[in-house]
């Protein structure tokens, strides 16, 4: 089976969920009548949105006007009704087209959906995972707090309405934290007028799309953002001599890196090196010299990696390198190749005379419970143990 046809089995398998839930959907609406108008409200709008996502189009406007109406006890009662009509000889629902995914280039993206509706929910995760992004849901405010430290996001996809809170005021949030300033925001919902849109902007959102969204509207608004949002985190975060990422950077990629092997498992290996004898070059050839040698070693380390790995410039002279998937044997075994390939390097300083530059390294394996900190350190003192040892050498801690 291939991937399209696995997709679109999925979707319709999510639709036929759906349909089977609208019953449950209008008990809930029968017991908030009367008694919680903000949660009708809620009702009504979450059912407009997620049965046109479903194509149930005549359910959907049902639903809308019950949303607009809810505050009439009696208007709400006899929409109410329409909806057990309309769901009684219900149509199949209208096929959602599926075009063929555009896969986004590695690394994958993360994007947390903040969705109260688990239909809803499932069905852009559906849209999402066939394009390659990995995701996770919330679903309400509470829920999203802890898996915006946890999943750490790329690109953030919220609803307005949630029954402890509202999509808005969470992006307002976000955006107060610094380190979440690039973070894109695109709100996915039920409310389409010109104020919630409005609204939406001034919360911190970049886009705004409603329900039932157009799957290749989807896809390229986000596929957008996130190519935006990459081009911005570049200038911020990358170091202008080397093109490595910067200390901060590289730490945040560490505590990442530790978060996703509680989750998964996956093995890391961190790799702190150190230029050896620097200060001699800065002092013989002169600083233009020494620029040189770390910008080619910075180029380097990156063409020498996989794309997925992170080179950073953690100060100075020193480099790390995180690898994910990695063993320490394997890890140690690349690093002293590149040790190798850099050591035969030639460097001409402006009088013409050739000179060589090696570099020392540690290695260490994230370890169960292990915090970024206490791994970074490991990692260093196994560099240092390399220089005590006589340099040009790879150290475990």
């Amino acid at each position: 089976m291939n991937e399209l046809t696995s997709a679109e089995e999925k979707l319709a398998a999510l639709r036929q969920r759906f349909a089977l839930s609208l019953t449950g959907r209008l008990d809930a609406i029968q017991a908030a009548l009367g008694r919680d108008l903000s949660e009708l409200e809620r009702l009504f709008h979450t059912l407009a949105g997620t049965a046109g996502t479903f194509g149930f189009s005549a359910i959907s406007a049902l639903a809308r006007r019950g949303e607009e109406n809810h505050a009439d006890a009696a208007v709400a009662a006899a929409i109410l009704a329409e909806l057990r009509a309309a769901i009684r000889d219900l149509p199949e629902a209208a096929p959602v087209l599926y075009a063929e995914p555009q896969l986004v280039a590695e690394p994958v993206a993360r994007i947390l959906c903040l969705e109260d509706d688990p239909d809803q929910a499932a069905y852009v995760c559906a849209i999402l995972e066939s394009a390659s992004y990995r995701t996770m849901v919330a679903h309400d405010a509470a829920e999203f707090e802890r898996a915006v430290k946890r999943f750490r996001p790329d690109l953030l996809l919220l609803d307005v309405t949630l029954p402890d809170g509202n999509g808005l005021d969470l992006a307002a949030s976000v955006r107060r934290m610094g380190a979440h300033a690039t973070l894109p925001i695109v709100f996915l919902t039920g409310r389409g007028s010109m104020q919630s849109r409005l609204d939406g902007i001034r919360a911190g959102g970049d886009d705004y799309l409603v329900k039932p969204v157009d799957r290749d509207l989807l896809l390229a608004t986000i596929a957008g953002r996130l190519e935006r949002s990459r081009s911005v985190r570049t200038l911020i975060e990358r170091d202008g001599l080397t093109q490595a990422v910067t200390r901060a950077a590289f730490v945040s990629s560490l505590e990442a890196a530790v978060d996703e092997h509680s989750i998964s498992g996956l093995p890391h290996c961190l790799v702190m090196m150190d230029i050896a004898h620097f200060k001699n070059v800065n002092d013989r050839y002169g600083h233009p010299m020494g620029d040189r040698v770390l910008s080619l070693f910075g180029r380097f380390l990156r063409t020498n990696v996989r794309m997925e790995d992170v080179v950073g410039r953690c100060g100075g002279e020193e480099f790390g390198v995180l690898l994910a998937g990695v063993g320490q044997d394997e890890c140690r075994t690349l690093i002293e190749r590149l040790l190798d390939r850099f050591g035969r390097i030639p460097h001409t300083a402006r009088d013409g005379e050739r000179f060589y530059v090696n570099f020392s390294a540690g290695v260490a394996m994230l370890e169960e419970g292990e915090d970024a900190e206490s791994w970074r350190q490991r990692a260093d003192d196994a560099l240092y143990a390399a220089k005590r040892a006589g340099r040009a050498r790879v150290e475990a801690a």
